[in-house]
């Protein structure tokens, strides 16, 4: 006995059930969910689900400024996934940590492609704030070479310092 059932879309609104004893089938497009004034879910003929978007161009669009959270335990711990357009191009793609209801901001990735780590601006193609653990190699994919630099003062060492 297939079931088609909706609960909790975006925050306030709570769908408690929407139930099919039958097979349902959706013959209108598109098939909008509201919470009476405002659309809250739309599903189009090709198939795409709009969450806070009535044109989703792919299969899950979740409109403008998404944010998706992946709960762990009661709203306290979990991870936050968040896109948030600060204008000008300027549209990064976070990571968030949760711990004891607090959200902390562990890694970045900007629109042109830089990852931070323990950074919120990052200014290489990858940019750690903190100590990095490396068991394996760097590989240099021009000329088998790199280079290492360092504020003055900081010293450089391989091996034992």
């Amino acid at each position: 006995m297939p079931y088609l059932l909706l609960i909790t879309i975006l925050g306030s609104v709570t769908i408690t059930a929407v139930l099919a004893e039958t097979d349902t089938t959706i013959t209108t497009y598109p098939y909008v969910v509201t919470d009476g004034s405002n659309q809250r879910l739309v599903i189009i003929s090709s198939g795409n689900v709009g969450i806070s978007t009535a044109s989703p161009l792919t299969r899950l669009d979740l409109g403008p400024n998404p944010s998706l959270f992946l709960e762990g335990n009661g709203n306290q711990w979990g991870f936050t996934i968040n896109s948030t357009d600060y204008g000008n191009g300027n549209v990064p793609l976070t990571f968030t940590s949760r711990g004891s209801g607090i959200n902390t901001e562990v890694m970045r990735i900007t629109h042109s492609g830089n990852v931070g780590i323990g950074t919120a601006t990052p200014l290489q193609k990858l940019d750690v704030a903190g100590g990095i653990n490396l068991a394996g190699n760097i590989t240099s994919r021009t000329n088998n070479e790199f280079t290492i630099t360092a504020p003055v003062g900081i010293p450089i060492c391989i091996g034992t310092c």
